[in-house]
C-alpha cells in the first residue's frame, strides 16, 4: 500500500526526508524556545478560544479576530468546514491534496472530479468555471499554489470562479498553505476579499512555512460568522494545545524566517528543476517549495519489470520522497520532492545519478568480448 501522505519519518527512520514540503531551514529557534517554555505549564488547559493567537493572526492578515478560527492543523479545519457546511455535491479539481476528498466523503458528499491535464501543465482552462456555472456545486476546494503540482492558479481565473460561486450560491474554500513561498504572495491571496465575500474560506497553516508539522497548527479566515460558529460546534474542546498556541505566537514574531526560506527555495528550485530535466524527467514548473516530476516511460517500465520504483531505490539510500501514484489524476511514475538546502539537494541528486546509472547499465553478458 502507498502511504497517504509524506513525512512518515518514524516508519522510515534515519532518512533524509524530501517527502514533506517544509521550510528548508526547519523550525525557528524562537519557536523551539517557546515550546520549551510552554511545556513547563502544560498541566493547564489551553485557552479554548485561542484568543491571543487569533488576535495576532488577525493583525497579520488584516482581518478581525472574530473572522479567524484555529485548528489542530489544516486537515482539522478541512473536516470541520465540511461538517459545518454538509455539502451534498462538490466539484473537485484533481490532482490535489487528498484530505479534501476524505473530508467530503466523511459527510456523504457526492464528488465530481475535474481532471487537470499534464499536457496543460496541470493548469485549469475555461472548462472549469463553465462546469461550476453549470453544475452549481455546494462547495469547491481550490489549492493555491496547488499540491502536488506547485502551480499557482491564474489570478483572473480565481476571480472568475469566485464571481461564479457568488452568483450560484457555491461556497469556495481556498487552501493557501503554500502561499508564503510565493513572491509576492499577497498579490495572489484572497484574504483581502474576506470582508466582501461571505461564501469564501481561506485556509492557512504554520506547518510548511515555519517547519512546525509536529506541532499541528492551522487557521482559517471567513467573513460568515455563521459558518465559523458551526465549525466551532463541530470541533472538540481544546482542539489547539497550549504548546501549539504559544508556538504560533512566537512564529508570527519572526517574519524573517519565511523570507530566508523563500530566498533559498527560489535558487534551489531552479537548480533541481534543470537537473531533473537533464536526467530525462518531465518536471512541472512550480511556484511552491516542492517539485512534481515524472520519470520516463522507459525507465518506469524497466523498474516495474524489476518490481521496484524510484521511491524504493531511493529509500535504500536513506532518502524519502513522495510517491504520487495514489493522487487522483496522476499515474504511476509521478513523484514529488521538497526543495531543501544545497547540501541536502546535492545528496538527492547524487543518489538519483547512481540509480539512473545502474538502471541504464547494460547487462554484464553484453559487455563480454
Amino acid at each position: 500500500m502507498k502511504e497517504n501522505h509524506g513525512g512518515n519519518v518514524f516508519l522510515h527512520p534515519d532518512c533524509l526526508d524530501f517527502s514533506a514540503n517544509l521550510h528548508p531551514l526547519g523550525m525557528p529557534e524562537t519557536v523551539r524556545q517557546a515550546i520549551r517554555e510552554a511545556a513547563s505549564c502544560a498541566e493547564f488547559y489551553p485557552d479554548p478560544e485561542c484568543s491571543e493567537l487569533r488576535s495576532v493572526l488577525a493583525e497579520k492578515e488584516g482581518v478581525l479576530p472574530e473572522q479567524v478560527i484555529c485548528g489542530n492543523g489544516a486537515a482539522d479545519l478541512i473536516f470541520l468546514l465540511c461538517r459545518a457546511l454538509m455539502p451534498s455535491k462538490t466539484l473537485l479539481p484533481v490532482p490535489s491534496f487528498s484530505e479534501y476528498e476524505k473530508a467530503l466523503q466523511s459527510v456523504g458528499c457526492r464528488i465530481s472530479r475535474h481532471v487537470l491535464q499534464s499536457e496543460e501543465d496541470f493548469l485549469p482552462d475555461s472548462t472549469l468555471p463553465e462546469r461550476i456555472r453549470r453544475e452549481k456545486p455546494d462547495l469547491v476546494f481550490l489549492c493555491n499554489p496547488n499540491n502536488p503540482t506547485g502551480k499557482l492558479w491564474p489570478a483572473g481565473l480565481v476571480e472568475e470562479i469566485l464571481a461564479i460561486c457568488r452568483v450560484s450560491g457555491t461556497f469556495m474554500a481556498v487552501d493557501e498553505c503554500f502561499m508564503d513561498f510565493v513572491d509576492p504572495g499577497q498579490a495572489f491571496s484572497l484574504v483581502s476579499r474576506i470582508k466582501k465575500e461571505r461564501n469564501l474560506f481561506v485556509l492557512k497553516a504554520f506547518t510548511k512555512n515555519y517547519g512546525m508539522a509536529g506541532v499541528r497548527l492551522g487557521y482559517g479566515i471567513c467573513g460568515d460568522p455563521g459558518v465559523l460558529e458551526r465549525m466551532r460546534e463541530q470541533s472538540q474542546a481544546w482542539n489547539v494545545s497550549l504548546i501549539a498556541q504559544k508556538a504560533g505566537i512566537a512564529a508570527l514574531q519572526d517574519p524573517g524566517h519565511i523570507r530566508k526560506g523563500r530566498e533559498i527555495i527560489e535558487k534551489e528550485r531552479t537548480i533541481l528543476t534543470d537537473t531533473l530535466r537533464s536526467f530525462g524527467m518531465t518536471v512541472c514548473d512550480s511556484q511552491a517549495n516542492f517539485l512534481l516530476f515524472r520519470i520516463s516511460p522507459g525507465l518506469q517500465k524497466k523498474m516495474q519489470e524489476q518490481h521496484t520504483s524510484l521511491f524504493a531505490e531511493l529509500l535504500k539510500k536513506k532518502i524519502l520522497i513522495r510517491d504520487c501514484g495514489n493522487f487522483s489524476g496522476l499515474e504511476e511514475g509521478h513523484y514529488r520532492i521538497a526543495v531543501k538546502t544545497r547540501e541536502e539537494n546535492q545528496r538527492l541528486i547524487r543518489a538519483m545519478e547512481e540509480i539512473l546509472a545502474e538502471e541504464r547499465a547494460e547487462p554484464a553478458e553484453s559487455r563480454l568480448p
